[in-house]
């Protein structure tokens, strides 16, 4: 007969457990590295559905450097062209992400990796300038670079110096290289990371030497903790580099002039003139669009000099109740804003004390394309900002934790929250505000920006007209036109 165990049937009732994708769960638990290969495999495949020439992305130092196209830090290092050099790219992020994230954290890991993609670039363009300088080879001007792999091998250094022992060559077993300890284990070298960027260049000549040198001597910098997370966290390094590279390269900054003087005068003789205008107003002469520009544009530089106070504010409460990397990330965009706000401020003294001269005239330009470039430093590092705060609150939240030991004066959860929450208006008050300053300077800039910050320069618009115009005095409402309000759909270059 049919054995025992044939004739018991399963119970329909009960459910089957299947056993959960090993691969399918790393992927999940480490949505750092899932993002980051999403978003190189959408973009090379964007690139190569619009047909986009590398030239128009790719990292070279003479547009870096010469044409101050900073953005192209960002754009060539996340572009693949070619579909071997994606595929062995994505391999190596998603063998070093499931290797790394977890012991990071994968906030962290995300504002390394974006920080990474801009000291890679600097330490590559500072190469390329160091053989320029001792070789007098021009061409090296137009040296070039797309891909990943500058990132990938600052993390394959951290994650040698992590192991006893490092065999760089997969089709090579016995060739290993041991990891030594030097100053009682504070510092780590390991000759594998070297030799595998001699092999990886051996095998591929077209890949770029200094590019993944760079990415070498970052990496050493960063398991040597020589770049703490406070301070080269995104949010803090790329407004920081941009401001040097205003002051050091374009020499846009400082500003001449005390800013307090210039504020003070506006202050003191704007609201004379103010009330002069108002007592001739005519809506029937042609002066008066001139008369309405003026008192906007007076209204709505008091508006900034408001929100800037704020901003200050709400610095000073964050080097007292948060970590040092908060308090730094109000501090630069307070002095992107600051500056900006500087610099509006005198280009309505300039306008103010225009008698349409030549000379005039350049000034009114020369401080207008000025204020452009601030203006968007301002709204890239204000965007940072507050995507870093919203993090910050929702880690705040989940958690009902609040931990930090370098805060200066300890707060509860809920204090130290609600002074976040009012840091998070204050800067997007202050996104807002620039960018309509951008959309009355005609500066918005095109490219790359409008792409990425378009939604933000639209909703800010709106958001800072309904400011000024509530700011403003009743017997100035009406059908005016706002300064540069007839060209906010023109671009310039940024």
């Amino acid at each position: 007969g049919a054995p025992l165990l044939g004739s018991i049937r399963r119970n329909p009732n009960k459910r089957r457990t299947s056993r959960p994708n090993q691969t399918m769960q790393q992927i999940l638990h480490r949505p750092t590295t899932t993002f980051l290969l999403c978003l190189n495999i959408y973009l090379a495949y964007r690139y190569w559905n619009s047909r986009t020439p590398p030239s128009s992305l790719a990292k070279v130092y003479s547009k870096i450097v010469l044409d101050y196209d900073l953005w192209r830090s960002f754009t060539g290092a996340t572009a693949h062209f070619e579909p071997l050099h994606l595929g062995f790219n994505m391999m190596s992020l998603y063998s070093l992400g499931m290797e790394l994230e977890e012991g990071y954290g994968s906030i962290n890991f995300l504002f390394y990796n974006i920080s990474l993609i801009a000291l890679t670039t600097a330490v590559m363009m500072a190469l390329i300038w160091l053989r320029i300088r001792y070789t007098s080879d021009t061409s090296l001007t137009e040296t070039s670079s797309v891909g990943y792999s500058g990132v990938l091998f600052a993390w394959m250094v951290v994650a040698s110096l992590e192991r006893h022992r490092t065999c760089p060559v997969p089709f090579i077993q016995g060739l290993c290289f041991d990891t030594y300890s030097l100053f009682g284990g504070r510092l780590k070298v390991s000759a594998g990371p070297i030799v595998q960027l001699g092999v990886a260049q051996f095998i591929m000549p077209r890949v770029s030497f200094t590019g993944h040198l760079a990415g070498i001597i970052c990496g050493f910098f960063l398991h040597w903790n020589l770049l703490p997370l406070g301070l080269f966290c995104p949010q803090v390094l790329i407004p920081a580099c941009f401001l040097a590279h205003l002051k050091y390269v374009r020499k846009v900054i400082p500003i001449n002039g005390s800013s307090f003087d210039t504020e003070e005068a506006l202050n003191s003789a704007g609201g004379k003139q103010i009330e002069g205008e108002f007592s001739s107003y005519d809506s029937g002469t042609a002066s008066n669009n001139n008369t309405f520009r003026s008192v906007r544009a007076q209204k709505q530089h008091r508006l900034l000099l408001l929100t800037k106070r704020s901003m200050i504010v709400v610095a000073g409460a964050s080097f007292l109740f948060h970590s040092s990397n908060m308090f730094l990330s109000q501090a630069v965009a307070l002095v992107f804003f600051a500056l900006s706000v500087q610099s509006n401020a005198l280009l309505l003294c300039h306008r103010q004390n225009s008698n349409q001269s030549i000379e005039d005239k350049g000034k009114i330009t020369t401080e207008m394309s000025r204020g452009g470039i601030l203006w968007r430093g301002s709204v890239i590092t204000l965007v940072l900002t507050i995507v870093s705060d919203a993090m910050t609150v929702s880690a705040w939240l989940v958690t009902s934790v609040n931990v930090s030991s370098e805060r200066r004066l300890l707060v509860g959860l809920w204090p130290a929250l609600a002074i976040l929450l009012f840091r998070i208006l204050a800067s997007i008050a202050g996104l807002c505000l620039s960018a309509g300053m951008l959309h009355d300077l005609v500066e918005v800039g095109g490219g790359v920006f409008v792409t990425i910050f378009g939604p933000v320069l639209r909703c800010g618009k709106d958001v800072a007209d309904v400011l000024s115009r509530s700011s403003s005095l009743t017997a100035s409402e009406g059908r005016g036109i706002a300064l540069g309000d007839y060209a906010d759909n023109t671009t310039h270059s940024s």
